[in-house]
């Protein structure tokens, strides 16, 4: 996500008032829990909420009997932490026949 907003990110950019949203759509296998690191999670979440940046995530599972997406991280003591950040919307697909 990181890597994402880093390459929408264009110093010579004049945003058009219209158009100023990035969507970026990721497909994953997993349920929507994801380990991050702790840093990596700031830095993540100041430049997304700075820029006007969209994230979907796709999971092909089945959706968890809690809430996702989940961010799950090691803070400074090294105790485990939790994280569902509001800048990301997350779906699952559904194979109906």
């Amino acid at each position: 996500m990181c890597l994402a907003a880093t390459f929408v990110t264009n110093p010579f950019r004049q945003p058009d008032l219209r158009r100023t949203v990035a969507h970026v759509i990721i497909v994953s296998p997993g349920t929507g829990i994801y380990d991050v690191d702790y840093d990596l999670l700031k830095a993540t979440s100041t430049k997304i909420q700075s820029l006007e940046l969209s994230i979907d995530v796709l999971c092909l599972a089945r959706p968890p009997l809690h809430i996702v997406p989940l961010l799950r991280f090691r803070d400074y003591e090294n105790k485990l932490r939790y994280c569902a950040p509001s800048w990301i919307n997350i779906s699952f697909w559904s194979h109906s026949s």
